[in-house]
């Protein structure tokens, strides 16, 4: 999957639990408008989020919309997507970016700062 795609797909994913959220949750037609995709593509997204992301999104057959039950989460909070996906070499760039290049001038600390911040988001 191209990285422009995963990245449309990841969005799609947090669209849906944030509409599904609202507390009178999302009926397919809301979600099809709102991320411009077909039926199918929702679903196939609803499945990913039950399967791989352990979202607690269900069809409410009485209202026939999607909601998000967050009693059946451990401890009642909110579901959460998780925050940043890498890949190796996404991990290693930053890494090898301050090793090379430190903080010797002005030029390369904004890229350090940079590398150090997506470091601290790998670490949360």
């Amino acid at each position: 999957m191209p990285k422009s795609a995963a990245k449309a797909s990841m969005e799609r994913l947090g669209k849906i639990v944030r509409l599904a959220e609202r507390p009178a949750g999302a009926t397919m037609k809301q979600l099809v408008a709102a991320l411009e995709v077909s039926n199918s593509t929702i679903k196939r997204d609803i499945d990913v989020l039950r399967d791989r992301a352990g979202c607690p999104i269900e069809f409410d057959k009485l209202t026939q919309r999607y909601v998000v039950r967050t009693d059946q989460l451990p401890g009642g909070g909110p579901f959460e997507l998780p925050g940043l996906w890498f890949n190796a070499t996404e991990v290693h760039a930053p890494l090898a970016m301050l090793h090379c290049y430190g903080r010797p001038t002005w030029a390369t600390r904004a890229a350090a700062r940079c590398a150090e911040d997506a470091i601290a988001q790998i670490a949360r």
